[in-house]
Formats: structure tokens, sequence, C-alpha cells
């Protein structure tokens, strides 16, 4: 006869709690990974092809919470690009609050010059992580960046935020002001 060691009881004491949770969750929970809160869905965020054929929206979520916003803008007419912002506080895990919403207005030159500077630097997309020196980027917790794009039709989107030369910290300070600028106007707003 096998004589068993002490050492599978410590063995089965310490898996135990993480056997305890796997048993405890529901059969059919999601992955944590799936239906987690975000920014589009907490804005009631249409599809971009919904706002026109040259459109824009830039959003972060940043992935420790705290402040996080939306601004979407799109050519109204010949004349006028209209569109919105919206502000967040809240986690990624847990979910957004909307506290201040606003509209935004720009005329259809500047707003079609800005479209193509943005859309201009989405296709220069993410720098190498690694530069060749041994040294190697890795960004896990930031803003939450996500740029799309729609010029004459082509959506192009771009997510990220490694270091301030990538192009979503460049669209950032781009269009951000807009946001700023209208935040003057704005009326508070809070919303579950």
């Amino acid at each position: 006869m096998i004589e068993r060691s002490p050492m599978w009881k410590t063995a089965f004491l310490l898996v135990l709690p993480t056997i305890l949770v796997i048993l405890a969750r529901p059969l059919s929970a999601a992955p944590e990974n799936v239906d987690r809160p975000s920014i589009l869905l907490a804005s009631d965020a249409r599809p971009l092809s919904a706002l026109g054929e040259n459109a824009m929206r830039f959003s972060s979520a940043p992935a420790l919470g705290g402040k996080g916003y939306l601004i979407e803008i799109a050519e109204h007419d010949d004349e006028w690009a209209v569109g919105r912002f919206v502000v967040f506080v809240g986690h990624p895990s847990d979910e957004w609050i909307e506290v201040l919403r606003g509209r935004l207005a720009l005329p259809a030159n500047e707003f079609l010059q800005l479209l193509r500077s943005v859309n201009s630097l989405m296709q220069e997309g993410e720098a190498e992580y690694n530069q060749g020196d041994g040294v190697i980027f890795v960004c896990t917790d930031g803003p939450g960046f996500l740029s799309e794009s729609r010029l004459g039709g082509i959506d192009l989107t771009l997510e990220g935020f490694c270091g301030e030369d990538h192009p979503n910290e460049k669209i950032n300070r781009l269009i951000r002001h807009l946001m700023e600028r209208a935040i003057k106007d704005a009326k508070p707003r809070f919303k579950r």
C-alpha cells in the first residue's frame, strides 16, 4: 500500500479557495472581458456610419477610472459640422456616470481640415514598442484612448496611448480644446 504524503493536504488547502470561487460562479457567467461598461455604451453612441460620410469620435476611458469623455462631431451641411461631448466619472469595471453634456459646432471647412489631420495621424499607427535599443515599452494602464474617423465613407479606428508621440495623444491635443471651449456653455447633468 502506498502511503500519502502530508504535502497533499497542504496543496489541497492552497487550491481550495480557487475551487470554491469557480464553483460559486453561475454557469452562465460571461468571461470577465465581456460586457464591461464602456464610454460608448454609456453615451448611447451610434455607429460612426450613422453620423454621416464625414465624422469623427474620440473617447477616453481611463483604465484606473476617474474622468472619461467622448467627443463626437460630424458634417451637418455645407456650412457647419455639429456634434456633442459627454463627460463621465467612473471605472471600466464598474460603471460610467454621466456628469456633463454639451453641443459642439464648427465651420464645415475647419472641421474637414481637422478631420483630415486626425485621419492622417491615425494612419501613422502605433510606433514599434521595441526600438532596438534593448528598451521595450509596455503600457498597461492609461487614458484608454479610442479614435474613430470616417472620411468620405471610409472608416478608421485606432486604440492606444503609449507615449506622448502616440497618434492618439496627438489627436487628443488636437480636439480636446473643442470640448474645453464648449464646457463654458454646458449645463451640469447627473444621470443614473
